[in-house]
Parts: structure tokens; sequence; C-alpha cells
């Protein structure tokens, strides 16, 4: 793995990890009583650079339809760690609601609708790394499972 130069920017080969390990320590009960989903996964953007990119991410209920995401998306390949985006989302449920009545499960089957921005930060081995922020909006038409199911 390559070391980051910048002094200020060492931290962007422990960040990912850093951020997982994090959000085990900030739940006061197991995490399986939470409302509280993790996410590993790959991920693309067309302004993004040719590479592989890995999505590291957590997604909070925070009432019957919303929920609010962070994720730390870094470039693996070809040079790691040279292009991280930091990405925040707010989260709709459209076809019903997330959690149903005490000890009802919602609805099992759903689509969501985010909007959220993502810090892009290129170039974290030079002195000067670049930086701009993007918005967008994403549609998630099938959605499988909820707190109530797991």
């Amino acid at each position: 793995m390559r070391h980051c130069g910048n002094p200020r920017l060492r931290f962007c080969r422990f960040g990912p990890l850093f951020v997982l390990l994090s959000f085990f320590c900030l739940v006061p009960r197991p995490a399986t009583g939470q409302d509280l989903a993790f996410g590993l996964g790959t991920w693309d953007l067309a302004q993004a650079a040719p590479g592989a990119f890995v999505d590291i991410s957590a997604t909070f209920g925070i009432g019957k339809r919303l929920e609010f995401g962070v994720a730390a998306i870094p470039r693996i390949t070809p040079s790691p760690l040279e292009e991280l985006y930091l990405e925040s989302h707010l989260g709709v449920s459209l076809l019903g609601d997330r959690l149903g009545e005490v000890g009802l499960p919602g609805i099992y089957v759903n689509a969501i609708l985010d909007f959220g921005g993502a810090l892009k930060i290129e170039g974290i081995g030079s002195a000067f790394p670049a930086t701009a922020f993007l918005w967008f909006g994403r549609l998630t038409p099938f959605a499988l499972g909820n707190p109530y199911y797991g």
C-alpha cells in the first residue's frame, strides 16, 4: 500500500477502517437491536478516474420512512487511495414505512430515493490534494428487508 506523503493526510490509509470501527463504538446496545445497517460493495461514477472503488458505508434509520447514510469510497486500483469520496445522504422509503408499529413489521419490499453530497479528494499522496463537491440523487427501485426482518 502506498504511503501518504502529506503529513496532514497520513490517516488516509486507516481512515475507512477507523470510520467503520467508530460506528461500533457509538452503538450503545448490540448492533442487532439497532436500526443500523453496514454495507461493503463496489461503486462507480462517470466523473471518477478509471479503476475499482470500494464503498464502505453505514445507514441509520431516523424515522419510519427516513434514513441517513455515510460512506467512505476509496479507489483501490490502479493506485490505491489516490482518489477518495466521502459521501452522506438522506433517503426516503417510497412504497411504505420501513418500520411498523411496536412489535409489527414494516414493509419488506420497498423503493428508496436518496439525496446527498460527496466530497471528492484527489491526489491524496501529493502536497496539494484537489477537492470538489458533488450533489446527487439516487433511486433504488427494489430494496429487500427492513429492521424487523434483518
